[in-house]
């Protein structure tokens, strides 16, 4: 229930502070303009309708057994907590590739002397090693083959 609010202080915090920014403007569309636009064509009969429906689905529940209406509740409950771990999980791969965007744009933003000097410091020298060749069966390479 937390990330839910969390989810939504976000969403609400991108709205009111972002307005400019894609994402910004998608939320403003999503959660101010489309439901404006639905409340605006609501009319009477909708809302009793829909209060209808619901106090049907109560009825439902107390009168069927009690593993079908858990199993109702379940499936909703499911279908959210699924649909909230694939847009946590989208989130976290588009800010990771964001990330290493920037980190390129920032590191072809540095000037060239700059970039010599910070590879050659972290590249480390390669060492051949000069044991026996891995083609040669000939050769003893130690206890551990001889215990197998």
């Amino acid at each position: 229930m937390l990330s839910i609010a969390g989810l939504l202080i976000f969403a609400a915090i991108l709205i009111r502070f972002f307005p400019k920014t894609p994402s910004g403007a998608f939320m403003q569309r999503c959660f101010v303009e489309f439901p404006v636009k639905v409340i605006e064509k609501t009319e009477r009969k909708h809302i009793i309708f829909l209060i209808f429906g619901l106090l049907m689905i109560q009825g439902f529940a107390s009168v069927v057994s009690i593993d079908l209406a858990i199993l109702a509740a379940l499936d909703a409950s499911l279908y959210i907590d699924v649909m909230i771990s694939v847009g946590v999980t989208a989130t976290a791969v588009r800010t990771k590739s964001a990330w290493v965007y920037a980190k390129l744009k920032m590191q072809n933003m540095l000037p060239r002397r700059m970039k010599a000097s910070a590879r050659s410091s972290k590249t480390k020298p390669r060492v051949t090693s000069a044991g026996p060749s891995p083609s040669n069966d000939d050769e003893r390479r130690g206890p551990l083959l001889l215990a197998a």
